[in-house]
Order: structure tokens, then sequence, then C-alpha cells
């Protein structure tokens, strides 16, 4: 079964805007530690955010 296509659009609430970065950082970081374990490697990532000093 076939995923839908999803409509991208700026989401203009902040709080739900930050809430959104929050989950997709964690998630990302959880694949990058599931790619380094998987290929025996270091990984590392840098992410700028507006909502962190």
């Amino acid at each position: 079964m076939p995923r839908s296509k999803v409509k991208l659009a700026f989401i203009k609430d902040n709080k739900v805007r930050k809430n959104t970065f929050m989950k997709r950082k964690e998630c990302l970081k959880n694949k990058l530690k599931e790619v380094s374990i998987l290929c025996n490697i270091v990984a590392r990532v840098i992410m700028y955010s507006s909502y962190e000093p």
C-alpha cells in the first residue's frame, strides 16, 4: 500500500512549530545512532535551531 503525499505547509503557530521541530530532532538523533551502530562508525550531526541558544 503506497503512502499518500504529504502536503508541506508553513506551521504558523510557534508552539506547534517548536514541538514538531523537537520531535523531528529526536527522530534524527535516533536514526543517526542506529546507523552508527549498524555501520560501526562514529557519526556526528550539527543542527542549528532558533529555539535553543
